[in-house]
């Protein structure tokens, strides 16, 4: 079908006339509109996008590029540098120690050897039975030595109440009662590690003379010790 120019009603493509208005075609004006009409099917076609080189894309085929692309993000910007940490590692156990610091780890190795060569003792030592020598236990802090069973009990009542709330107003309160208490019962206080022997016992307390002291005391303090003064079961035993 063709349309005519004059009065733009539909003719057959071969038609030379139109019947309706009677206009006669030309035969280049008909051969312009075929070889148009036979143009436009192949200029349709070459605007059809080309097949792609990697075929019909598939959710496969995008699931393996994104690991693909993961990899490679991971091995460009993942992988951590361990050189860097290792180093610093390797430089603080070589550095040399501060003082205090070799102190506090010359305490430490002795304790733990001290506690090594108790766990060896006879049950006897570590049960602190009449007759056997000793030592405080230590680490820790000193413990009161009276010269009766009833002073001992009193002292260790304030002791344990100023250790067990440092730095608070009880724990001062009981401190100053303890001092008061080893003054009025003329007691002392024993050190950790000092070397005892086992004079008495007692259900919960026992008698000691020190014998080898590990600090420098006063006349009447050797003179209290040497004849004995009592303190809690839980200062010698193990």
């Amino acid at each position: 079908m063709k349309i005519c120019p004059d009065c733009a009603e539909e003719v057959r493509a071969a038609a030379r006339k139109c019947r309706f208005c009677g206009f006669i075609f030309s035969e280049s004006s008909d051969a312009e509109r075929t070889s148009a009409a036979e143009e436009a099917p192949e200029q349709t076609q070459s605007l059809e996008p080309a097949p792609s080189r990697l075929g019909r894309i598939t959710a496969g085929k995008v699931l393996f590029g994104l690991i693909l692309l993961a990899l490679v993000a991971y091995v460009k910007f993942g992988i951590p540098d361990t050189s860097s940490r290792r180093s610093s590692v390797e430089k603080s156990a070589t550095s040399p120690m501060t003082p205090l610091q070799k102190k506090v780890r010359e305490a430490t190795e002795y304790w733990e050897e001290e506690k090594r060569v108790e766990a060896a003792w006879p049950q006897r030592v570590r049960n602190a039975e009449v007759g056997v020598v000793t030592t405080i236990v230590g680490p820790g802090t000193s413990w009161p030595c009276a010269p009766s069973v009833a002073a001992i009990k009193e002292l260790m009542q304030w002791h344990k109440a100023s250790l067990a709330e440092p730095d608070s107003q009880a724990n001062e309160v009981a401190f100053d009662h303890l001092t008061n208490s080893l003054t009025r019962t003329r007691s002392i206080m024993v050190e950790p590690r000092e070397r005892v022997k086992i004079l008495e016992k007692e259900t919960g307390v026992r008698k000691i003379s020190v014998i080898e002291h590990k600090g420098n005391y006063g006349v009447a303090y050797m003179s209290e010790t040497a004849q004995g003064c009592w303190v809690e079961a839980e200062a010698v035993t193990r």
